[in-house]
């Protein structure tokens, strides 16, 4: 399947490329290595410090707002779907989830840090990312993507890898905006019945010592209608769907910078019993606030930095077959940073700091929207946890080498103290070429839901657990030659006290429960894995490959009963051994082809296995003047793409992630 997918895009290249011929300006080292080794001193996800993807002390890929506009993504999950080790998954109730090497959530992303502009950005109860496309794709300058335990620099949360969106600014003094939006079929009609697929617009401006952004977003998408058999064995007819509405503001003025966030997010919602007594065919709907403030002292070589965040979620979870009852998921976070870097000594740098972060639930209830009425407390009521940590690390960086050591210290008031190191050695080759060794690990606290939520016919939390660590090994070579840059790395990793949901017989405050999912730890979970990118850049043509591969131990093997018998469950089960993206963009004068594809291989469920699993995207356009036109048609191979029901672990094997083929035409105009 993989290599028919690869076939389309090698040959729509391969056939253009002869036909046009390349353009007389193309010399080897072109805009791409510009962009390499110039453009990316920007990159702040591994360091309080800029730096390049070749001497980064982690391993970084970027998505850089050239590569949005070439191959046509729609939103962040549609970018970070083509970075190997990266696979973006739904659950029953959550759509677009985004886990990195192999470390699927229990249901909340809450492994991977997610930030808009380095401010860190999660619920309070849950401790989940919540949504990476609470950002319109229009409103970003690039997306940073750090894979590997990444604690010492950011704390909890970054179990996995971190993920910083950047808004974008304007490059010089003046103002621009643009519009954008886009219309595609709806349900799987492609004559007549068709829906405003999103609507963007973004205005920047920038004086000699302010600037500021504006934007605000709207996104719908929605899969062709399929048939559903929930865990009554009742069939069902259900229209996946996810609708998003966001605002962005950004300003700065010489030393001070302010960030607000808001965004509202609807989606289907499978029930949280998989049943219609539970909610299915509802929508779950979710609204934040993400508001920061930075400011910043630069003096020659020294920089101090402080920022502080407030950060209110609230998710509403439909809970019964009329959406009388729904569960209400309230909380808000409270985050300062100080950060301090100088360069003490020649060839040294020093970097320090630390964070004070306060999480309080609101409250987490099952309420009867009809009559305003709370139909029960469901154990959160009121619980909040503090969390302190300091980190210092030390680099040395002299041609060609660069080392850098360091660690943080947390100590969380429900958990204790944790201490975290890491350290990465650089060589560079020459200006196109090096060599990297990272080691290091992270942790993450239990988040309050799954230590206290008291759902006993859904989940239960459990006080008893322990915190969640990473360790891991990786080894890197870069390599930029002509239009071609390259990166491979090889990892091994070791999950300690992976936090996940089954099923079986539990006991909490003296209360015996019996066939209920509950929150339990994991023993030690061994991995290993390679990951390699590979992209082709000429002033008209482009494309990428990029390919991931990971296999873990069975470590947290368990035997579950479930109404088809007992069955074996293991985090590793559900996880693809490999996965495979491809694309290919081509200029041709004022038109523009593009192609891509993303493949991964045969999976597990609970009882079964899955096939191998592909989706291919085509599209066409033209661009005139400050306008782009474009019409792409989506899963074009109308399959039906699924993924392991791995989070109740009982009689349904696979939710869906992509139903039918979307028709769509999208425009942009800047001014």
């Amino acid at each position: 399947m993989n290599a028919r997918v690869l076939a389309w895009g090698l040959i729509l290249w391969g056939g253009l490329t002869p036909a046009y011929g390349l353009a007389a300006g193309e010399d080897d080292s072109a805009e791409f290595f510009r962009f390499m080794a110039n453009e990316a001193e920007v990159i702040t996800v591994a360091s309080a410090r800029p730096e390049t993807v070749f001497n980064s002390v982690s391993n970084i890929t970027v998505i850089d707002r050239a590569d949005i506009e070439r191959y046509g993504f729609a939103s962040v999950s549609d970018a970070l779907s083509i970075v190997p080790g990266v696979l973006i998954v739904n659950t029953f109730g959550i759509h677009n989830i985004v886990t990195f090497r192999g470390g699927l959530q229990p249901h909340y992303a809450n492994k991977i840090l997610v930030m808009i502009n380095n401010i860190p950005q999660y619920e309070a109860n849950t401790g989940a990312a919540t949504d990476v496309d609470s950002v319109g794709i229009e409103s970003i300058e690039r997306i940073e993507v750090l894979r590997g335990p990444a604690s010492v620099i950011y704390g909890s949360n970054a179990l996995t890898g971190a993920i910083n969106i950047v808004l974008r600014q304007a490059e010089a003094p003046g103002r621009e905006g643009t519009v954008a939006g886009g219309i595609a079929s709806k349900h799987g009609e492609y004559l007549g019945d068709a829906q405003v697929s999103r609507a963007e617009g973004v205005y920047l401006a920038r004086g000699r010592d302010w600037s500021y952004h504006l934007s605000a977003a709207m996104r719908n998408q929605a899969s062709p209608v399929y048939r559903f058999s929930d865990e009554s064995n009742t069939v069902s007819e259900i229209a996946e769907h996810y609708n998003a509405r966001s605002f962005n503001a950004r300003g700065e003025y010489k030393r001070h910078a302010l960030l607000l966030n808001v965004a509202n997010t609807e989606q289907s919602f499978l029930g949280a019993g998989l049943t219609r007594a539970t909610g299915l065919g509802f929508d779950e709907v979710d609204d934040l606030v993400l508001a920061g403030y930075g400011y910043t002292y630069d003096l020659d070589d020294k920089k101090l930095k402080y920022t502080a965040a407030y950060d209110k979620q609230r998710r509403h979870v439909p809970f019964s077959a009329d959406q009388s009852a729904v569960i209400v998921y309230d909380g808000y976070r409270v985050q300062n940073t100080l950060t301090y870097s100088s360069g003490f000594a020649r060839d040294w740098d020093l970097e320090l700091g630390g964070s004070h972060e306060y999480r309080k639930s609101l409250h987490v209830v099952n309420y009867n929207r009809l009559t305003g009425t709370t139909i029960d407390e469901l154990g959160m009521a009121g619980w909040s946890v503090w969390e302190g940590s300091a980190f210092a690390q030390l680099c040395y960086a002299k041609d060609p080498w660069k080392a850098v050591v360091g660690g943080r210290y947390t100590y969380n008031a429900a958990f204790g103290s944790n201490f975290s190191p890491r350290g990465s050695v650089i060589y560079t080759i020459d200006e196109r070429r090096s060599a990297k060794l990272v080691a290091g690990q992270s942790y993450r606290a239990p988040s309050l839901v799954e230590n206290y939520l008291n759902i006993s016919n859904i989940v239960l939390g459990n006080p008893a657990l322990q915190a969640e660590k990473n360790r891991s090994v990786e080894l890197s070579y870069l390599h930029s030659g002509g239009s071609f840059f390259g990166q491979v790395t090889g990892y091994y990793a070791e999950y300690l006290n992976n936090i996940y949901r089954t099923v079986g017989n539990f006991t909490r405050d003296g209360v015996a429960y019996t066939g209920v999912n509950f929150y339990t730890n994991a023993g030690k979970i061994t991995v290993r894995g390679l990951e390699t990118e590979l992209r082709y850049e000429r002033p008209r043509t482009h494309a990428y490959v990029n390919a991931g591969y990971i296999v873990g131990s069975h470590g947290d093997a368990h035997t579950i009963n479930t109404p088809a018998g007992p069955a074996q469950s293991y985090l590793f089960k559900y996880v693809p051994r490999y996965t495979v993206a491809e694309g290919v963009s081509r200029d041709i004068g004022p038109f523009f082809v593009t192609a891509g594809a993303n493949h991964f291989s045969s999976m597990e469920t609970v009882h079964t296995r899955l096939a191998e699993q592909y989706t291919a995207n085509v599209g066409v356009g033209w661009r005139s003047g400050p306008s782009r036109h474009a019409f792409t048609v989506r899963n074009v191979t109308d399959r039906s793409v699924v993924f392991p029901e791995y989070v109740r672990e009982r009689v349904v094997e696979s939710v869906p992630l992509y139903t039918g083929r979307i028709f769509e035409y999208t425009f942009r105009c800047r001014f």
